[in-house]
């Protein structure tokens, strides 16, 4: 996926990338990798779908939710880990009502997710697995980082919520909890740390 690409081509290379990434995630079969150029891309549902999501070497593709769209939709748990994300910039979500402004389930390594929002649960992510991420900014309810899920090596930072404000009810594990405020517990509220 290229941002010089077009949704018409075949999306077999980056010569013939396409320009969005739900065109690459509605072409791909289970099984492939969908490379992603430096960019900026708009939203992407994946279902659960076996397939990867990757940054292409040495790239910093942005998944922008403009303020008005969830960033990315896997599933609702997170036993829907069969899209991994990796190398990408989250931000920008929102989820009116619902949950995971940047994410909902799925699993991410090495991303960020910046300035997401949910109305209810885990503004930056919802149920979601996170490997060396970081949260930062984002705001909900119950969990302005991350709402379930399982966090490892990650970094939570400068978030808010009524309740957890760095995460709520999620598994961390070697991770940094710095900054984040909150009605009821401005670090982490619940699950196992």
């Amino acid at each position: 996926v290229s941002p010089d690409g077009s949704d018409e081509n075949s999306g077999a290379s980056f010569a013939t990338a396409f320009s969005s990434l739900q065109k690459a995630v509605n072409s791909a079969v289970a099984g492939d990798v969908v490379y992603v150029k430096t960019g900026v891309y708009g939203t992407v549902s994946t279902s659960n779908k076996d397939i990867q999501i990757l940054a292409a070497n040495g790239a910093s593709p942005v998944i922008d939710g403009q303020n008005t769209s969830r960033c990315v939709y896997v599933g609702n748990g997170s036993s829907e880990t069969n899209t991994p994300f990796r190398g990408f910039v989250i931000r920008n979500g929102y989820a009116s009502g619902s949950y995971g402004g940047g994410a909902s389930g799925g699993t991410f390594e090495n991303c960020k997710f910046e300035q997401c929002r949910a109305d209810t649960y885990g503004g930056g992510a919802y149920y979601a697995n996170l490997f060396n991420c970081r949260l930062t900014g984002n705001t909900a309810a119950n969990g302005g980082g991350a709402y379930g899920g399982t966090l490892r090596s990650c970094q939570a930072d400068e978030n808010t919520a009524e309740a957890g404000g760095g995460t709520h009810s999620a598994n961390l594990y070697n991770c940094t909890v710095t900054r984040n405020t909150g009605t009821a517990c401005g670090g982490v509220y619940g699950g196992y740390v």
